[in-house]
């Protein structure tokens, strides 16, 4: 029987990405319950410009939300998850 075992540093790397992806799992619901308040203060905003103008939003106001690890804009990210979430209603 052969075991294999990882090495420290792989074991660092693994707990790194699963800690990120974790906390940015943990940033999409957030956002999107705030992006639920919002819109419902704000209905006719939240329609306006693929969600950008709630963007400008979580970085004026709410800029924690926006505290999860990603290569370059978070606007791509957070725009998909506003996309994916109203085509789930739709």
């Amino acid at each position: 029987m052969i075991v294999l075992r990882k090495s420290r540093r792989a074991q660092r790397w693994l707990h790194r990405v699963c800690v990120a992806s974790m906390k940015k799992e943990e940033a999409r619901r957030a956002v999107l319950s705030e992006y639920d308040s919002w819109a419902k203060k704000h209905p006719n905003q939240a329609n306006m410009m693929g969600g950008f103008l709630f963007f400008r939003y979580l970085q004026t106001d709410k800029s924690d939300l926006l505290d999860f690890r990603a290569a370059g804009s978070k606007w791509p990210i957070v725009h998909g998850w506003i996309r994916d979430s109203v085509e789930k209603i739709s």
